[in-house]
């Protein structure tokens, strides 16, 4: 952390987390499986409160490989050639996607730290 002088007693540390998952479909040939990342960090500037940000981004395509409809389930297949199959939310919606087909997933998490002054009443 930086300016710490500016930290006052009775001075209030509040802290954010959050993560958040997306996913999107796309057909077949409209992509490539692939992995990538991205980060992020900001820092308070000199003479301001202790605060700070950190975030992170890490996007996979994967293949669907199978479908089972009987029990709901979708197996994808990441570029390293690694599996999951899991369990569809809403089942219907595995009639909807074909085996060939990309899933876009990307998983986000960011924390973020600020000193505040407790408001006198």
């Amino acid at each position: 952390m930086k300016n710490l002088a500016q930290v006052k007693v009775g001075d209030e540390v509040v802290i954010s987390y959050t993560e958040a998952l997306a996913w999107q479909v796309k057909p077949a040939g409209k992509g490539a499986p692939g992995v990538s990342t991205d980060e992020g960090v900001t820092s308070a500037k000199p003479g301001e409160k202790p605060a700070g940000t950190a975030g992170r981004s890490v996007m996979l395509t994967a293949t669907i490989t199978a479908i089972d409809l009987t029990k709901g389930t979708v197996t994808l297949t990441g570029p390293e050639g690694n599996s999951r199959t899991i369990k569809a939310r809403d089942p219907a919606n595995l009639k909807k996607v074909q085996v060939g087909d990309l899933v876009d997933i990307t998983y986000s998490e960011a924390l973020a730290i600020a000193v505040r002054p407790v408001s006198k009443k």
